[in-house]
This record gives C-alpha cells, sequence and structure tokens, in this order.
C-alpha cells in the first residue's frame, strides 16, 4: 500500500532548536512507516539540506527589513507559499503548523491546522497578534481541520473544555485536541547521573519566557539556598532582552549563580534534566503545552510553571506569572521533592507519551485522506 504524502507547512524545522522543529521531527520519526512526510520551511542560517526538506528563496533584503519591520520573514514565507502551490498540490494533505500561514494553503483541500498555543498576548496586540485572530475567525468558515495541542487555545475559539480533561477527543465537529507528548525511549530517567543544585529554565531568552520573572526569583530562593545556580539553556533572541536580563544579574549580583548556556544539543539537554534537582517554566505569554516540561517530568525531574495557556493542561506544580508567586512555587517543590517527582513522572508517563499520539495523528490523516 503506498504511503499517504503529507507535508509539513512551517516557517522552521531545520535547524532544530525550539519546540515546533522537535514536534515536526517527532512526527516524521513516529509515523514514517506510513507516512511520506515532507517540509516546506524558510532558508535559514544552518540549514543542513535535508532531502526532504523543501527551502524557500530568502532574498537579501528579509534580513534589514525583518529588524524594521516586526515578523517580515513570515510575510515573505506566506507569499513563497503561493508561488510553491504547484509543488503543494501533489501532497494527500497538508498540515499547517500556526494559523498564520493557513489563508495561504486554504486551497488545497485537505489541510490540518496545528495550533502551536495561543501566540497573542490580549493585552497588547501587535500587527501580527492581529492578522493571527482575523484568520481564526476566517478559518471558521472552512471546512478543514483543526488540532490544538492545548485547551487554553480551544477556549480562545469559543470551545468548551476544562484544562487537562479530553486528551486526543474531539472536541467539536473537526476540532481535535492532541496534546503534546515525548518519547520515553529517548527521555528516559537515568539514576546513575547525581542530582545536582541545578535549577535548569530550559527557554529561548524571549519577553514572553519570562526570563526576567525567572532571574527575580531566584534571587529571592538562593537567599536561603545558598548553593543552587540557575542555568539558562535556550537561543539568545533579541539582544536587547538578552542584554536586560545580564544587566539584571548583574544589578541581583548573581554573576556567579546564573549561567547562560545558549542552544545545546538534545543530548546535552537529557544530561541536564537528569542532573538538576527541578526545571522552571515561567512564561507569562504565548505559551503551549510545553515540551520542555514534559521532557524534563519523563527524566524524573519536577517541574514548577505558571499557569499561562497550554501549562494548565500539564501535570507539574502551578503558579502565577509573577515573582512572588514563582518564588514560592519553588520552594514548596523543594520541601516536598519526593513526592512531587513521583507524581509528575507518573502523570507524564500516564498522558503525554508518544504512542497514542502518533496512533492519533495516523488516524485522524487517514480519516481525513479518505472523506
Amino acid at each position: 500500500m503506498d504511503k499517504i504524502k503529507v507535508c509539513h507547512v512551517s516557517m522552521y524545522y531545520d535547524p532544530i532548536v525550539g519546540g515546533q522543529e522537535s514536534y515536526i521531527k517527532t512526527f516524521i520519526s513516529s509515523t514514517s512507516n506510513i507516512i511520506e512526510n515532507s517540509v516546506i520551511q524558510s532558508t535559514q542560517e544552518g540549514v543542513n539540506n535535508l532531502k526532504n526538506v523543501k527551502y524557500t528563496r530568502y532574498f537579501w533584503y528579509t534580513y534589514k527589513l525583518k529588524k524594521i519591520i516586526f515578523n517580515f520573514d513570515w510575510y515573505i514565507f506566506n507569499i513563497q507559499l503561493l508561488l510553491n502551490k504547484k509543488w503543494l498540490s501533489q501532497f494527500d494533505v497538508l498540515i499547517c503548523h500556526y494559523f498564520f500561514h493557513y489563508p495561504f494553503v486554504m486551497w488545497h483541500p485537505k489541510v490540518i491546522v496545528l495550533s502551536h498555543g495561543v501566540l497573542w498576548d490580549n493585552s497588547k496586540l501587535t500587527l501580527f497578534d492581529r492578522f493571527h485572530k482575523i484568520t481564526l475567525k476566517f478559518f471558521k468558515k472552512k471546512k478543514h481541520v483543526l488540532v490544538a495541542n492545548d485547551t487554553e487555545f480551544l477556549r480562545e475559539i469559543g470551545l468548551k473544555i476544562n484544562a487537562g480533561t479530553s486528551f486526543f477527543e474531539e472536541i467539536q465537529k473537526k476540532n481535535w485536541f492532541f496534546p503534546n507528548t515525548i518519547n520515553p525511549s529517548v527521555f528516559k530517567n537515568d539514576k546513575s547521573i547525581v542530582k545536582e543544585k541545578i535549577i535548569l529554565l530550559p527557554r529561548n531568552i524571549r519577553y514572553d519566557r519570562g526570563i526576567h520573572i525567572a532571574i527575580e526569583s531566584f534571587s529571592i530562593f538562593e537567599k536561603n539556598n545558598k548553593d543552587f545556580v540557575l542555568i539558562v539553556a535556550g537561543s539568545f533572541g533579541a539582544k536587547f532582552y538578552f542584554d536586560y536580563c545580564k544587566e539584571l544579574v548583574e544589578k541581583l549580583n548573581l554573576q556567579t549563580k546564573v549561567n547562560f548556556i545558549g542552544s545545546v544539543t538534545q543530548n546535552e539537554l537529557i544530561e541536564l534534566y537528569n542532573k538538576s534537582t527541578m526545571t522552571i517554566i515561567p512564561s507569562i505569554a504565548k505559551e503551549g503545552t510545553s515540551l520542555s516540561a514534559l521532557e524534563s517530568m519523563m527524566c524524573g525531574t519536577p517541574v514548577v510553571s505558571t499557569n499561562i495557556g497550554g501549562l494548565k493542561d500539564i501535570p507539574c506544580l502551578h503558579c502565577n506569572p509573577d515573582v512572588n508567586s514563582l518564588t514560592i512555587g519553588m520552594t514548596e517543590l523543594l520541601e516536598n521533592i519526593e513526592q512531587e517527582t513521583i507524581n509528575q513522572f507518573e502523570n507524564v508517563h500516564n498522558y503525554f507519551t508518544t504512542e497514542k499520539w502518533t496512533n492519533m495523528w495516523v488516524y485522524l490523516i487517514n480519516k481525513l485522506k479518505h472523506e
């Protein structure tokens, strides 16, 4: 039987530096026996020229203009999708990662729009955010399929669903909830690695990731826990925000306590999860069911996260997105570290492993192809 031909429409895949890219990689590896996966993405620095990836043209002026016009490269990529309409038409199903690309592929009869979380901050909507929300309303008039990876997104578009419920279900006709999941054969609890007094912050350095909140909370936490250090593992993102975070570290006299190590490989990250005492996810906006949080719990390291977006769906210790609440959460987690470790490890194995996720994706794509 011929494999189903699927193309992932995504700004980012190669090189793999974040959650969206990891999601696609897991999808491809876990469905390869049934689905022939391809990707169309924007040309990025450091690409590996993979055979199953079509890289769109990258104009010389894009880099300069995106410094002036926020997310300019997203608009260029969307135009490129229209220019590649003939190439995209060969696929049985398109999986459109993020609504922002949907108007440019909606001509295809078989599209699944995948939400990676609520990507706008309702308190201060940018032009990019407004277009995203307009696209949502436009999508509702069409007959394509939506897969959300958290319940917050489904509530945002008007569906009734409680946080942490209805995993892998069709919430409303053609509207599904597939939470992010982790492969336990990759992210393992390695008990041979000795735990160290490390608080791990595996986040790319962006304002919505709440790095500044984590630094301020740690400055309070470490007064009673002198031996702990905070390790920030993630790309440096916008220079002005990274500079602000470094200045905050200096202001709080934490130069020997806070370490920005940049992006790390998957193997290095797994080792970090295993040697850390706890992981913190201090997001303040634009967050789905964090892969980093799930990976950490799968490796046997408990997590305290804010209660933003899709984080509400995952079985970690939750707190409000502010300095005092995160500090209290870190302290509470440390005081109950053994029980929290057991509870989180068991819950993530029960509800967030890749086997059912893979089966449901294959089921949905098969169903869509034959409709």
